[in-house]
């Protein structure tokens, strides 16, 4: 599937280090794309689920960032994209905005 997206040119499926670090579990906590990062573990997810629940709905959804999103991706040179680890210091620093 993500060679059908981006072609493979542009992203193998085969370099799993580079999928996962641009689009794993991590990533997607560390670029606040996700609520919780939690271990493939009933009791976990469970806690992980109640916990949310608890903190009630967000003041702002992600579906209202998507200018921001935007912006932040607009900065991005395709010719030179960074890493998985320089995208999330770069994007936690508040530099891509």
């Amino acid at each position: 599937m993500i060679e059908q997206e981006a072609g493979i040119d542009e992203l193998d499926a085969g370099n799993k280090h580079l999928i996962w670090s641009l689009m794993g579990g991590e990533q997607r906590c560390d670029t606040d794309f996700v609520d919780a990062l939690v271990e493939d573990d009933a009791k976990q997810l469970k806690q992980a689920i109640l916990e949310l629940a608890a903190r009630g709905v967000p003041a702002r959804h992600r579906s209202e960032r998507v200018e921001e999103y935007r912006r932040r991706l607009s900065k991005i040179d395709p010719a030179a994209p960074p890493d998985g680890p320089a995208l999330r210091r770069l994007w936690l620093k508040g530099e891509m905005l």
